[in-house]
């Protein structure tokens, strides 16, 4: 996954979540000094496209969405955001963001853990548009 990419999509996913996720929005992990509800990002997997002549330009990978608040309610809202905001979206680089699932809960259930709501999203990614 091109670090465009990672730049391009943690914009746009900040952009959907605007402010129910005031913590922010990371790669794979979260700030400890960061306060409110958040969302972490991580790559499941991914690969670039081949056609017989070479690289087409094209990624394709699963990206997860953890979206975490103090209130199991305030989670799935952010999530409902998250989806509402991706499901479907084309364009600055993107050829296609598709919600593919959504899981809940807490890890462990470990009562001092945040409630969590995880979405996977199918990313289609141009290269050379971006």
């Amino acid at each position: 996954m091109s670090g465009a990419l990672r730049v391009a999509l943690r914009a746009l996913v900040r952009e959907g979540v605007g402010q129910l996720a005031p913590g922010g929005v990371d790669w794979m992990e979260h700030p400890q000094a960061s306060a409110g509800s958040f969302v972490v990002l991580q790559t499941i997997s991914g690969s670039d496209g081949h056609t017989q002549d070479g690289p087409d330009g094209l990624f394709q990978g699963r990206v997860q969405a953890d979206c975490y608040a103090d209130r199991y309610a305030d989670a799935v809202a952010i999530a409902d955001a998250l989806t509402g905001h991706l499901d479907g979206h084309r364009g600055g680089g993107f050829a296609g963001i598709f919600h593919l699932g959504t899981r809940d809960g807490l890890a462990d259930a470990d009562p001092d853990l945040l409630p969590r709501v995880s979405l996977d999203f199918m990313i289609n990614w141009r290269n050379d548009n971006a």
